[in-house]
């Protein structure tokens, strides 16, 4: 390694398979896979079962999760997945059949809009950059060779609406007649480039050009020279790399050997770092603090003998003064049947990622390099935050935290009982779904280059397996102004609570004639104490929805949604000016805290056939639990409720399958209405009572008239002692 700025490089002790399929494919040669935001987490997109999928890796976890993006159309195989990030935006093209398509993420790929078609035509390999104007706004550059003319294309987003009409016209930005390949568009942050492999003169050369208004319009094509007026740059799979203030790094290969050059102005030239290696598809990357990476696909038998080839990676710390390679990962250099090298570089990790087919089926691997400087006199680790100790019910996540002080870089080891746990390396340690057995104490090992120090112990208690009611949902259809109220009732405390009035949302799930604009009001008694028309897509929210388990909506759609901390009874009001389907949610939103919902409830007008009251509930944890659940109808006229239904009946439904059902209820049910608050019910009425035990899991409460007849029905949950 070079010396002009110390650096200490640490790789995670081993790889993670982040998935296996046969069908597995990254887009590896010359284009971004991945990136890391702001908050650290780990992007990247790859192929699988004929689907682009998105996976994101937290800076406090090594779970990855991962998503299908959703396809342009049913037909045709997806290729070439790319990605890139502008602030908190996320872009991922493709080429799927015929098409050239694109879509966002508005969220850091929580959810993901629909795919727009930028292009028709078959297409070679897909390079994307995403960059920020002036005034706050993401940008999009995409580029590809249209494989029937084999000719360099760009389009780019208006960053207006998104949608197709809002995308410029492709130009192809080669003039000459003969074939182009493999572009690679990047940026700067304010000025884009592309560039590209030409046969004009008979061999492969290489070619760029520049855009300094977001991709609209660009300069004339040049050549890329060692030096001014020098010979043209021969070689093909071009990688390049432009940083702010004028420092260029590019990759290619030539002769199955792969180059590194770097220029601090394009009319300069580009001089030369060096022949990293043997091999394909060069992929590169550069940061402002002076590190350099180049991964690529390495081969010591046959070019085409997937089974010799390894991955190929260079790395500098020190601006190109020194190089470690062709082995800068542990082992890249002896192992075999690696293909496909890309990698991810952030302000202080390299990530690397390649497919494995050393097995009997390829596997999606990645691993992670953390570097810093070194210093002279590193200040001792000092633990200023110990982790706190966490109480929770079985299945609830847990959090333990640390917080120290001294001199970077640190490394984690989080302990239970005193023995280490695999994998638990960063200052956060989540435990997904924490059983009785995993109580004890947890404390963490933070060393760094002066040595180490172990945090005082936090005690994690998981509660005696305890199920419990953790959300309610009732679809219905209403009328113009009609009102629909839920209820909820919580018991030992302050309960945080998500609050949501599906209408536009449920289009998603082929539901047709949807409420079109739900309105959601929150009252204690008769006041009403907050409401909202539509939830706006805030980050606030979409972490609350992930939180609980909701399915996401659309960051523009109108449908409603609140959250907030209550205790004790709550009623929630949704209507509409117009008529339509909607569904409406509450959610235990913090599923470990003691207090907790004992009863929820609906009341809504009765039809027959799809307008039944139909509510929805699930139970969490690890034991049975008894349930009282009541279908009111004739009871109700003591209340002043005009037009109740005579004679409901009530089942149960644990997914397909009945549970139980009832049609007047009895007076050993009966005995239990006190013991849990619930209001008498008229001797003799034809109102519906069940008593169940149930285990864990979602069940459907489904109240319809006896005989078909209709009226106004109120169904009830509760959870008995």
């Amino acid at each position: 390694m070079g010396t002009a700025q110390p650096m200490a490089v640490t790789w995670d002790a081993s790889s993670t398979t982040i998935a296996t399929d046969a069908t597995l494919g990254l887009c590896f040669n010359n284009t971004q896979l991945g990136t890391r935001d702001d908050a650290g987490t780990l992007h990247a997109v790859w192929v699988q079962g004929n689907q682009t999928r998105h996976g994101r890796l937290s800076a406090i976890t090594t779970v990855w999760t991962v998503s299908a993006l959703p396809r342009f159309s049913v037909t045709g195989s997806i290729t070439k997945p790319t990605l890139s990030r502008a602030g908190s935006h996320l872009f991922a093209a493709w080429s799927e059949g015929a098409s050239v398509v694109l879509c966002r993420s508005t969220d850091l790929g929580v959810t993901w809009s629909p795919p727009i078609q930028v292009t028709t035509g078959n297409s070679s390999v897909l390079s994307l950059t995403a960059l920020t104007r002036p005034n706050g706004t993401p940008a999009v550059v995409l580029v590809w060779v249209t494989q029937s003319t084999e000719k360099v294309q760009a389009c780019a987003w208006r960053g207006t609406t998104w949608a197709a009409s809002d995308f410029t016209t492709p130009v192809a930005l080669a003039t000459t007649a003969s074939p182009t390949r493999d572009p690679c568009v990047t940026s700067d942050g304010s000025t884009v480039y592309t560039i590209w492999e030409d046969t004009r003169s008979g061999n492969d050369q290489l070619y760029l050009t520049q855009s300094t208004d977001f991709g609209v319009t660009w300069t004339a094509e040049q050549a890329v020279r060692s030096s001014p007026g020098g010979t043209i740059l021969s070689g093909g799979d071009p990688s390049l790399v432009a940083l702010p203030g004028g420092t260029f790094y590019l990759g290619y290969q030539r002769i199955n050997t792969v180059y590194l050059r770097t220029s601090t102005s394009l009319t300069a030239g580009f001089s030369d770092l060096g022949a990293q290696g043997s091999g394909l598809f060069a992929h590169t990357a550069a940061s402002a603090s002076g590190v350099i990476a180049m991964a690529w696909e390495q081969f010591t038998g046959s070019l085409f003998d997937d089974s010799k080839k390894t991955v190929g990676l260079s790395l500098s710390l020190d601006r190109g003064a020194g190089f470690d390679r062709p082995s800068a990962m542990p082992g890249s250099a002896t192992a075999t049947a690696r293909t496909q090298a890309g990698l991810v570089l952030g302000s202080n990790t390299l990530d690397v990622f390649w497919l494995e087919r050393s097995g009997t089926t390829p596997a999606l691997q990645h691993r992670t390099a953390r570097f810093g400087i070194v210093p002279s006199n590193p200040q001792p680790v000092t633990v200023t935050s110990s982790p706190a100790p966490v109480t929770v019910y079985p299945g609830s996540p847990a959090n333990f935290s640390v917080v120290v002080s001294g001199t970077a870089p640190f490394t984690y080891q989080w302990r239970r009982n005193g023995i280490p746990l695999e994998g638990a390396t960063s200052s956060n340690l989540i435990l997904s779904a924490p059983s009785e057995q995993d109580g004890g104490s947890y404390d963490v090992v933070v060393s760094n280059a002066a040595g180490s120090v172990i945090s005082a112990a936090a005690t994690l208690t998981v509660l005696p397996s305890d199920s419990r009611i953790t959300n309610l949902s009732v679809r219905t259809s209403l009328a113009a102004s009609q009102r629909l109220v839920v209820g909820f009732v919580t018991q030992g405390g302050v309960k945080p609570v998500v609050m949501r009035a599906v209408g536009p949302g449920l289009a998603a799930f082929g539901v047709t004639g949807s409420m079109a604009d739900p309105q959601l009001e929150l009252y204690q008694d008769a006041v009403r104490i907050d409401q909202n028309d539509q939830w706006g897509g805030t980050t606030a929210l979409i972490t609350a929805f992930a939180r609980v388990g909701a399915f996401a909506l659309d960051a523009f759609s109108l449908d409603a949604a609140l959250q907030g901390s209550v205790s004790g009874g709550r009623t929630v009001q949704v209507y509409s000016a117009g008529s339509g389907i909607v569904l409406v949610e509450v959610y235990d939103a913090e599923a470990s805290a003691p207090s907790r919902l004992v009863n929820v409830s609906a009341r809504n007008r009765v039809g027959t056939g799809d307008d039944r009251l139909i509510a929805g509930f699930t139970l969490v944890g690890n034991g049975t639990r008894r349930i009282l659940v009541r279908a009111v109808g004739p009871t109700l006229a003591g209340f002043g409720v005009s037009g109740a239904l005579s004679d409901p009946r009530l089942e149960v439904y644990s997914g397909p399958v009945k549970v139980a059902d009832n049609d007047t209820y009895s007076a050993a049910t009966a005995s239990h209405f006190a013991s849990v608050g619930a209001f008498a019910l008229n001797p003799g009425s034809t109102d519906a009572a069940l008593l169940l035990t149930l285990a864990p899991g979602g069940y459907t409460v489904q109240v319809a008239g006896s005989n078909g007849g209709t009226g106004e029905a109120l169904v009830e949950v509760y959870e008995l002692p």
